[in-house]
């Protein structure tokens, strides 16, 4: 601007904007930083973490099938025992008991052969599962074959006995039934070729127990128990042979097995006299 040629006016017009342009709200103010709040740790909400699961609005807990709500509908067993408890498995202790019930499985020849052949020999009811009729189709009474036993690293031969009490049951079980060779000794009903389970002896062991009015517990063990029971018992063979039968580590064990107690042997030896 020329100062020689600006008039007053013009000079105060130029003064007034000036001011205009220098006025406070012109001027950009710094922004202001807002306070937080301190919240003290015991008010604070606690963090939830979400899954995928939940982001996808799906349930963390997987409806029950149609088989579990069955389990869970059934009413349960007064005589069930208690979580964390052992039950004893009883062996049948008196020929009569035994004969009772032969005599009732003789319309099944098969379950009749499970039950002659399970009492008159020391092998576990798995091991009996796992023969073929191959096996004992060409024994006669008196002969013994060897046969593996056991699982995994255990596994071992055993002997399998043939008296004239299992000679007969298995004549009878092949001359009626006429199974191959190749067929399970104990097939199932259900597949093509298969044994029947462990829970199957059992349940069958259970069954024949309570028709024939035998009292007490029984399962898939109670076969060679009575086998080492009567042995021992009725037959006075050594709990160091039994022992050595069952492959038990010591006599001790053998005894509990077969659930022989301190009253027994005072019995015992209560009525043997001397002099």
């Amino acid at each position: 601007m020329d100062k020689k040629n600006t008039t007053h006016e013009e000079l105060d017009n130029w003064l007034s904007d000036i001011k205009n342009i220098m006025k406070p709200e012109h001027v950009e103010k710094p922004p202001v930083k807002k306070e937080r709040r301190k919240i003290p740790p015991s008010d604070r909400p606690k963090a939830v973490k979400r899954t995928a699961l939940q982001s996808q609005n799906k349930p963390l807990i997987k409806p029950p099938s149609p088989e579990e709500l069955r389990r869970l509908r059934r009413p349960k067993n007064p005589h069930a025992p208690k979580k964390g408890s052992r039950i004893f498995v009883e062996p049948i202790k008196t020929t009569e008991d035994v004969r009772k019930i032969a005599v009732s499985l003789k319309s099944s020849p098969r379950n009749h052969l499970l039950f002659i052949l399970g009492i008159n020999n020391s092998l576990r009811a798995g091991d009996l599962l796992g023969l073929k009729v191959r096996d004992v189709s060409r024994l006669h009474a008196g002969q013994t074959t060897r046969i593996k036993t056991g699982k995994g690293k255990k596994i071992r031969q055993d002997i399998l006995v043939v008296n004239n009490t299992v000679y007969n049951s298995l004549r009878n079980f092949l001359g009626i039934l006429k199974p191959s060779e190749d067929d399970f000794l104990f097939k199932s009903k259900k597949g093509r070729n298969q044994p029947i389970t462990i829970q199957a002896v059992n349940n069958y062991i259970k069954k024949w127990t309570k028709a024939a009015d035998v009292k007490g517990n029984y399962g898939a063990h109670t076969l060679r128990k009575t086998w080492g029971y009567i042995q021992y018992k009725q037959f006075s063979a050594s709990l160091e042979d039994i022992s050595l039968r069952f492959s038990h580590a010591n006599v001790l064990f053998t005894r509990r097995y077969l659930g022989l107690n301190d009253t027994e042997s005072n019995k015992t030896l209560i009525t043997n006299e001397i002099g």
